[in-house]
């Protein structure tokens, strides 16, 4: 797909991919929503991804089932990451 001149990628972190997990009505949920739909580019890296999953598993793991449900539905632009 060719991006237009105001297409804008946003670069999800691991904060906003926790919450919107997390929480079912807050901005990051509402954000990755927008993804789902189309109306947003959003990148995430495979380190935000696994550092994610990481965190839920130890502080909310009933939120698991949720983070895993956005990975189908919206296959994001996977970077790996150069460290």
């Amino acid at each position: 797909m060719r991006r237009r001149k105001n297409d804008h990628q946003s670069l999800v972190n691991a904060s906003v991919l926790f919450s919107a997990s997390y929480s079912e009505t807050g901005s990051s949920r509402c954000l990755l929503r927008e993804a789902i739909q189309g109306k947003l580019e959003i990148v995430i890296t495979q380190h935000v991804r696994e550092e994610t999953e990481r965190n839920l598993a130890q502080e909310a793991p009933e939120a698991l089932p949720a983070l895993h449900k956005f990975q189908p539905l919206s296959p994001p632009s996977l970077l790996r990451s150069r460290l």
